[in-house]
């Protein structure tokens, strides 16, 4: 799974049994700090099968992922903007976390030591009510 060498991967273990896909998420947040640090952030409109029961009680229809990457090693961007959907690849290489994403005006590389899941939080994003 992509969220394997993370830390706080528990969030996802517990809360939505391993399940939280990556699959067509809008990349909304990066971040570089100028310390090598990264952050990254995702919205999640393809909701896993199991949430929180106390998130249902309120209306939701999106989930904020952010992720947050330290001691990085590598970064590579070739864009000129966000807000749009893509498929990142995140996985592990030479005991390092390494993040793809490649969409049609942007590719982005970062290899990274950690990776920590920040948050997963839960909203109602008013462009994708019905």
């Amino acid at each position: 799974m992509w969220f394997d060498n993370a830390h706080g991967k528990e969030k996802i273990t517990y809360i939505f049994n391993n399940e939280l896909s990556l699959s067509e998420i809008e990349l909304d947040k990066l971040i570089f700090h100028d310390i090598s640090r990264l952050t990254l952030g995702f919205n999640i409109k393809n909701l896993p099968s199991l949430i929180p029961e106390k998130w249902e009680k309120n209306k939701l229809n999106t989930l904020a992922l952010t992720l947050t990457f330290t001691e990085v090693s590598t970064i590579k961007l070739d864009g000129k903007k966000i807000g749009f959907e893509c498929t990142p690849i995140i996985d592990a290489i030479e005991n390092k976390t390494r993040v793809i994403i490649n969409n049609e005006n942007f590719n982005f590389l970062c290899i990274a030591k950690f990776m920590f899941i920040d948050s997963i939080v839960p909203y109602l994003d008013n462009r994708w009510t019905k």
